[in-house]
């Protein structure tokens, strides 16, 4: 949690939903112009401190890399490495302010996002050997995103937002596995077991399915 002063008043940012909230409000104050472009900047540096602190992940759901998904998913672009900025003032015909009111409608739309169910398996050390054997490159080096996980969740999330999963070590995750989506849940399952000859038995996880994967962040 970081604390800021504004005039008088002490304010707690808990998060980066909370930075986002306050500059809405006195957009001045953080990126001096009403331009999406300055918005980007300043996020962009609140996730380098973040970074730079070894805060890989704050504990939210839905954590905001999903952002640019969830922009590409609106406007019907099938793919892009253009980034939500772009997106957003190609759709609103480059004009930044416009882009920038579009951008916080969106963002409250985003954090309505949530799982609606999850599924649970265990990984073997069989299961790992595979996925290390399988990342080998052609060159004999090893291309690895998760070293030591031992656990894996299926979320499929509202909003037809489709399915990721999420690696887990411990309970909490590792490598950068949830910003990949599938359409469905038949696409995800047999990417999981072509990555780890995976066969196990799935279990249904219940309860508060967001506080589940806020816990795992």
């Amino acid at each position: 949690m970081i604390n800021i002063l504004l005039s008088s008043n002490e304010v707690q940012i808990r998060n980066i939903y909370d930075v986002i909230e306050h500059i809405k409000v006195r957009p001045a104050l953080y990126i001096r112009e009403n331009k999406i472009s300055n918005l980007q900047c300043y996020l962009d540096g609140y996730q380098a401190a973040l970074i730079h602190n070894a805060i890989n992940h704050e504990s939210i759901f839905p954590q905001f890399w999903y952002f640019h998904e969830w922009t590409m998913q609106k406007y019907n672009w099938s793919s892009s490495v253009a980034g939500w900025t772009n997106i957003l003032l190609k759709e609103n015909n480059n004009n930044e302010e416009k882009a920038l009111q579009v951008f916080f409608e969106l963002c409250d739309e985003f954090k309505t996002l949530h799982p609606i169910s999850i599924q649970k398996i265990k990984l073997t050390k069989k299961n790992m050997d595979f996925y290390h054997t399988k990342c080998q490159t052609f060159d004999g080096k090893m291309n690895q995103i998760y070293e030591n996980a031992n656990e894996l969740l299926l979320v499929k999330f509202s909003h037809n937002f489709g399915f990721s999963y999420f690696m887990l070590n411990e309970n909490k995750i590792e490598g950068s596995s949830w910003t990949k989506r599938f359409e469905n849940e038949k696409l995800a399952k047999t990417h999981i077991e072509n990555l780890f000859d995976a066969q196990n038995s799935w279990e249904a996880l219940s309860g508060d399915l967001k506080l589940i994967l806020e816990q795992t962040m």
